[in-house]
């Protein structure tokens, strides 16, 4: 079995889609899977040295033909494409690619992941094109996957050949020794005093706002701000994820600077660590919580307990007050009574951490996703 797969991002450029194919890749090295990958420029092999890297210094026109040429040389089954329109910096080139690899008699099948079907921030005006040219992709690979239930729902309409599967989570779940004493490091280390609550955001900033208001009403809590960064000051900005100047202000306007703190970046196992000690996770996303959502996914792998916002789609194997809670988008108040409730009910928190463990580890863990992928490459899979 000879995979090649695509992405327009990989290590050591920060991103969820690099990070996803990394260990991707790892997970199907680990079941015998002989990949090649084709990679921007720059990048950096992390998984086993028995992969092949293929660099590339653009995804125009002239791409395609680098592709196809490897393809043959090196005997792949496959091709899979790690798609999101802007990490090819919005040109449809790789959209053409099944139809390209036709007229080259490329014997092969074609996959596509298709890692988010919103409205991308670059080049928003392209939108009628690139919806064709995207659309276009989907009806001629031999199978489209989506990890949310909606985007899952989209592709159906457009081709019968549509599997959902989820992108796990980037920060691997890591155990600790003592975690007891890891929990009070971490405290000291943000002077976090030994009676205060800690609440948890991590991820992208969706709805911070709704989560700032909450804070104003929950007394006796700290929010970590787990991966962000609020001083401009000597850092990498590749590194962190930002506060913008409305979400400052309003830490500023609420009163609550001082029940803000910010661990800037983490490594993977720190920032595995850190999830783990916080007494609960907020992710308050303003289009509702999905399995695309990586905060979502290492928060769930961490078995942490979740307050996030009601899914638009159901999200599959997760089940409303068993593995997570949720309020609906944008409702300070709701959000707020949640937390209280949640940070008051240690035997509910307990739940949930174990019950977030237990389904990370049995259906959103990398061996289980690459075993679907398997099952797609080996024809076993039926669409």
């Amino acid at each position: 079995m000879k995979i090649t797969m695509i992405t327009g991002q990989y290590p050591p450029q920060r991103g969820g889609i690099g990070d996803y194919t990394d260990q991707l890749v790892s997970a199907l090295q680990d079941k015998g899977v002989e990949v090649s990958l084709i990679v921007p420029s720059g990048s950096v092999l992390n998984c086993q040295d028995k992969v092949s890297l293929l660099p590339v210094g653009g995804w125009g026109w002239s791409t395609l033909r680098i592709i196809a040429r490897h393809l043959t040389q090196s005997e792949s089954n496959w091709l899979h494409i790690q798609y999101q329109p802007n990490i090819y910096h919005g040109h449809p080139a790789i959209c053409m690619l099944p139809l390209f690899l036709r007229t080259r008699r490329w014997g092969g099948r074609i996959a596509v992941t298709f890692h988010d079907l919103q409205v991308p921030h670059l080049f928003r005006k392209a939108g009628l094109l690139r919806a064709l040219t995207r659309d276009l992709l989907v009806r001629t690979a031999a199978v489209s996957i989506a990890a949310d239930t909606g985007d899952y729902e989209y592709l159906r309409r457009i081709a019968r050949r549509v599997l959902q599967i989820p992108i796990g989570s980037n920060i691997p779940y890591t155990s600790y020794e003592n975690q007891t004493a890891k929990n009070v490091e971490i405290r000291r280390r943000y002077a976090i005093a030994p009676d205060k609550a800690v609440i948890g955001q991590f991820g992208t900033t969706s709805g911070l706002e709704t989560l700032l208001y909450a804070l104003k009403d929950v007394p006796g809590t700290v929010l970590m701000m787990i991966g962000k960064e609020i001083s401009e000051a000597g850092n990498d900005a590749a590194e962190i994820v930002r506060l913008s100047d409305q979400h400052k202000a309003l830490i500023r306007d609420l009163g609550v600077t001082e029940r803000v703190c910010f661990t800037g970046y983490l490594p993977a196992r720190e920032a595995a660590y850190t999830l783990q000690s916080v007494d609960v996770v907020v992710l308050p996303y303003a289009a509702g919580a999905s399995l695309r959502n990586g905060g979502f996914m290492a928060a769930l792998t961490q078995g942490t307990a979740i307050i996030t916002t009601q899914p638009r789609y159901p999200i599959p194997h997760l089940t409303i007050g068993e593995h997570l809670l949720t309020v609906p988008p944008g409702d300070a108040s709701a959000l707020a009574r949640m937390i209280h409730r949640t940070l008051g009910d240690a035997a509910l928190c307990e739940k949930l951490r174990e019950n977030a463990r237990q389904v990370a580890h049995a259906v959103f863990s990398w061996p289980t996703i690459a075993a679907a992928h398997m099952t797609i490459y080996q024809g076993e899979h039926s669409i």
